[in-house]
């Protein structure tokens, strides 16, 4: 197991990376590539339309995957709710560094009070800091995508490094703090910034 919570998410975000660029079709190349690229496209496809958890776990994709995350700790269920989840990514966009990057871009802007303007409503950001189960969470998760847009780049290492610890109290957390874009949760005695 890779120790240190800080170490552990950047590398765990660099394995996930690798993997779903891994699973990218490239548009370009000879006949071997493109049906490569072909047989990529069926496999992400695929994830996308699983039912469950359990039938994401029947893909090989799947299965690399949490081969990939077993120094991480990671559950396979939850490693085939991340692959479920960024199979509906397509388009990534550099590691921002932050996290909740995505709950950021939907959340209110800074001179929005009431949140009004926000894409991703308060009730349905709580709704999703309340989501414990596998299936429920991949459902979340990929609503949070189709709110974003089709196109919009996303940070997949953030994404799958929250969902992977997604049961702890300080990554809802994070997420909560990101959408209201402020930097980061009190530690310790540190007073709360206002958000309201």
């Amino acid at each position: 197991m890779i120790k240190g919570s800080q170490n552990r998410r950047e590398e765990l975000a660099k394995v996930v990376r690798a993997w779903w660029q891994a699973l990218q079709p490239q548009p370009t190349g000879n006949a071997q590539q493109r049906s490569e690229g072909g047989a990529r496209r069926a496999g992400l496809a695929r994830l996308r339309r699983a039912p469950s958890t359990m039938a994401a776990l029947l893909e090989p994709e799947v299965i690399d995957l949490c081969r990939r995350l077993k120094p991480f700790d990671v559950e396979h269920a939850r490693a085939a709710t991340i692959a479920r989840i960024l199979a509906h990514v397509r388009s990534a966009q550099p590691a921002t560094g932050q996290r909740g990057a995505l709950v950021r871009v939907l959340g209110p802007k800074s001179n929005d009070k009431n949140g009004e303007g926000a894409v991703l409503k308060r009730l349905r950001l709580e709704r999703l800091l309340d989501t414990t189960g596998e299936e429920e969470l991949a459902r979340s998760m990929i609503r949070l995508l189709q709110l974003a847009g089709r196109d919009r780049p996303i940070d997949i290492g953030d994404l799958a490094a929250s969902v992977a610890d997604w049961n702890q109290d300080q990554v809802r957390i994070a997420w909560a703090y990101a959408y209201y874009d402020v930097d980061s949760a009190p530690s310790g005695d540190a007073p709360a910034p206002t958000i309201f």
